[in-house]
């Protein structure tokens, strides 16, 4: 009995584990190139540039992933799951220079403001 539940207690704890923050941003940046880039990032595209400014504007890292949840792909919210959009908002505060985080982005750990980078 001390075995299987050794066991269960390992297979519980691998699965509970999350990604590393490069693994996360990589996804994000994958998802941000397949949904996100073509209006954030074309001449003609309908949406801002997503420059550091523009994503303080949401306050917190929780709040951006939320409006970029529930707005985004423009009118068609909520198409991605809830990992996309963490993913897709770590991405997006990486390459901003707003994360220096140590462990991947998630609802537990994203409560935190959003400040610009100092130069």
């Amino acid at each position: 009995m001390q075995r299987g539940g050794a066991l269960l207690l390992l297979i519980l704890a691998t699965a509970c584990q999350r990604d590393t923050v490069p693994e996360q941003q990589a996804r994000g940046a994958a998802a941000y190139a397949a949904y996100c880039q073509a209006c954030h990032e074309q001449e003609d595209g309908i949406g801002p540039r997503l420059t550091p400014a523009v994503l303080a504007t949401r306050m917190t890292a929780e709040r951006l992933f939320a409006y970029n949840r529930d707005k985004m792909p423009y009118n068609a919210g909520k198409l991605l799951t809830d990992e996309q959009y963490w993913d897709i908002t770590a991405y997006l505060l990486a390459r901003s220079g707003m994360a220096g985080r140590d462990e991947p982005l998630w609802e537990g750990n994203a409560d935190f403001p959003l400040s610009l980078p100092t130069q």
